[in-house]
């Protein structure tokens, strides 16, 4: 049997649905669609990202209007000392402070491929983010001045040692 609904009905349904999508969907970035803001992050043990050890910025494909999936606001890739072999199921910390002090302000885990990625766009760098990054077997590097943004390649392996941590 088929249930016929009133025009009023269905009206009150449609504006229910269309709030509930729109607070559901909102976009964490202004101008930027919401499909590319949910907010995600690397996990340990997985693969999905790309092994792109040492070829070029995640961020440089991952941003609004970019040819990767999804915005990333913080990525970057963790070696061993060699700095070649990918140092893999880490973790990568953001304090307010310098080695380790201030407000824990983020925790990123490293995959199985030796890379970290979040969507972050809240996070303020323009009063100083200090990254640490752990290993598995529990070995620490603090980076000793903040970090100017979340686009940790745009300086690590250009200008700057690539990061590492034994």
């Amino acid at each position: 049997m088929y249930r016929h609904f009133s025009k009023k009905t269905l009206v009150l349904t449609a504006f229910i649905l269309s709030l509930t999508y729109a607070c559901v969907h909102k976009s964490l970035i202004p101008g930027v669609p919401a499909e590319l803001t949910d907010t995600f992050h690397s996990k340990h043990g997985d693969d999905e990202s790309k092994d792109m050890i040492g070829r070029t910025a995640c961020i440089s494909c991952h941003k609004p209007g970019g040819t990767g999936e999804g915005v990333f606001t913080l990525a970057g890739s963790v070696y061993k000392s060699d700095l070649t072999t990918p140092n893999i199921n880490g973790t990568v910390r953001f304090y307010t402070g310098p080695q380790g002090t201030g407000t824990l302000l983020k925790t990123i885990e490293v995959d199985k491929v030796g890379n970290f990625y979040a969507n972050v766009p809240d996070m303020d760098f323009s009063k100083g983010v200090y990254p640490m990054v752990e290993s598995t077997t529990g070995n620490k590097k603090y980076m000793v001045a903040a970090a100017a943004n979340g686009d940790c390649l745009s300086c690590h392996g250009i200008s700057q040692d690539k990061i590492h941590v034994d």
